[in-house]
C-alpha cells in the first residue's frame, strides 16, 4: 500500500452549541458541528455558493480549554485528519460516517468581515460562515476499479473509494475507507484505473442525503475531488492492497439513484 496522506482543514462557524462529554477513562471528547459556504465556479463561469456541514471532534485538554469560548455562530479553525467511524444501529444494520478529528483547534475572530453579513443562515436558523475553508488532501490506494458513468445531464462521473493508511511510528495505522466522486475531465482522466493504483487527490467534504428502501432518511459524507494525480509505482510490493475486499463503499447511497452534478472543474493527470 502507498504511504498514505490524510489531511483536513476546516474554517467555518459552529451551527449549534458544542457537546462536551467524557469517556469512562476520563478523556474529554468535544463534538463540534461546523458549517460554511464554498464559492465555486459552475460550468458557465459563474460563482455559486455551495453550503457544507461537517462533524468534527476535539479530544483531551484542548477540548476542555476551548469549550467555554464556543457557542453556535462561533468561527473556528480546525486542522486534522478524516476518520471513518463504524457502528450498528438499533436494527442491527451496519452504519459508518466520516468525521474530522482535529489535532489542533482555534477560536477565530470575524476580523474585517461585516458581522451582519459574515454568515448565511439556513432554514433551521443554523449560521454558516461565508467564504469558508473546506479542504481535504489524501494519498491512498483504489479499493476497486474506477467506474465512470454519465449523469442524467450527460456529465462524466467517476465513483471510487480510497484506502488511506498512515504510519504511526513503526506500525501502520488502521486504514480508513473514503468515498470519492470526480466529475467531467477529472472523471475521464481516471478511466482504466484499477484496484491498487495509488492516487493523490484534493477536494472538499460534502454530505449526500437520500431515502432508503425502507423510507428512512440516510446521510453519508464523501469527498468531492477538485484535483487528482496518479502516484507513480516504485515497486509492485509497495502497492499491495492489504485492506480486504470492499464491494460497497461505507454508507454510500445506491448507485441507481440520480447523481447531483456540482459546479467544479478540474484537470486530472493520468
Amino acid at each position: 500500500m502507498a504511504l498514505g496522506l490524510n489531511h483536513a482543514l476546516l474554517i467555518g462557524t459552529l451551527v449549534r452549541d458544542p457537546d462536551l462529554r467524557y469517556t469512562p477513562a476520563g478523556l474529554a471528547v468535544l463534538r463540534l458541528d461546523v458549517g460554511g459556504d464554498d464559492h465555486l465556479h459552475d460550468e458557465n463561469g459563474d460563482l455559486r455558493a455551495r453550503p457544507w456541514y461537517q462533524r468534527a471532534t476535539v479530544f483531551g485538554v484542548q477540548a476542555e480549554r476551548m469549550v467555554d469560548d464556543l457557542r453556535a455562530g462561533t468561527p473556528v479553525w480546525l486542522e486534522g485528519h478524516v476518520e471513518q467511524r463504524s457502528w450498528e444501529d438499533g436494527d442491527g444494520a451496519s452504519r459508518s460516517s466520516l468525521e474530522v478529528v482535529a489535532r489542533r483547534a482555534e477560536v477565530l475572530e470575524l476580523g474585517a468581515r461585516d458581522p451582519d453579513d459574515a454568515c448565511a443562515v439556513d432554514a433551521r436558523d443554523q449560521p454558516r460562515l461565508r467564504d469558508a475553508v473546506n479542504v481535504v488532501r489524501l494519498i491512498g490506494n483504489l479499493v476497486r476499479d474506477v467506474e465512470v458513468r454519465r449523469s442524467e445531464a450527460g456529465a462524466a462521473l467517476a465513483r471510487f473509494s480510497l484506502a488511506v493508511q498512515e504510519r504511526k511510528g513503526e506500525e501502520a495505522a488502521a486504514p480508513h475507507f473514503i468515498d470519492v466522486r470526480a466529475w467531467r475531465e477529472l472523471a475521464l482522466g481516471l478511466e482504466g484505473r484499477c484496484k491498487g493504483d495509488a492516487l493523490y487527490l484534493e477536494g472538499r467534504l460534502v454530505q449526500d442525503a437520500w431515502t432508503d428502501a425502507n423510507g428512512a432518511r440516510r446521510r453519508a459524507t464523501r469527498v468531492e475531488a477538485r484535483r487528482v494525480e496518479v502516484v507513480q509505482r516504485r515497486s509492485a510490493s509497495s502497492f499491495t492492497v492489504a485492506t480486504g475486499d470492499r464491494s460497497e463503499a461505507p454508507g454510500a447511497d445506491p448507485t441507481s439513484g440520480a447523481a447531483s452534478e456540482p459546479g467544479v472543474q478540474g484537470t486530472a493527470s493520468a
